[in-house]
């Protein structure tokens, strides 16, 4: 028979557990990804690709990975600050691989290489850094140079 100070802790346990798993499944959330347009050798990205879906105010996503037929892998734009964006290839060093981005970790499954969201490695077989690009930005749009 349980105690019920046996039987606290481990609903304790159990709720803190939970909490932590929640935590990590909405990390590992599917990013947002959008459509770009292409203009004069860059990436047009509207700026509310960077919202968040809400109607009360306006929430800001630290992320958006776009897509474009004329790069062969998805981008990943963080915005660092109003005004202020890094975009960097999606494509591992190492082998060619896609990434995964999972905050300011980018990642790839196919061997554990790790990046962080300026493209720096963190983890190997990878040696060299992320593919970034120029980029700006006014109040419409985000803009690649590619």
């Amino acid at each position: 028979m349980i105690k019920r100070k046996q039987f606290i802790q481990q609903c304790g346990l159990a709720c803190a557990g939970g909490g932590i798993l929640m935590a990590w499944l909405q990390s590992c959330a599917t990013q947002k990804t959008v459509p770009a347009t292409y203009d004069n050798k860059r990436l047009v990205v509207p700026i509310t690709a960077f919202y968040t879906d809400s109607t009360e105010e306006k929430k800001w996503n630290r992320t958006t990975i776009v897509r474009h037929d004329k790069v062969p892998f998805p981008i990943v734009i963080y915005r660092l600050k109003e005004g202020e964006y890094r975009a960097l290839l999606l494509r591992c060093t190492h082998q060619g691989s896609e990434l995964n981005v999972y905050g300011d970790l980018i990642s790839c499954s196919a061997h554990g290489s790790e990046f962080d969201n300026k493209g720096q490695v963190l983890q190997g077989p990878a040696e060299t850094s992320l593919q970034s690009y120029a980029v700006n930005a006014d109040n419409q749009n985000v803009y690649i140079r590619i």
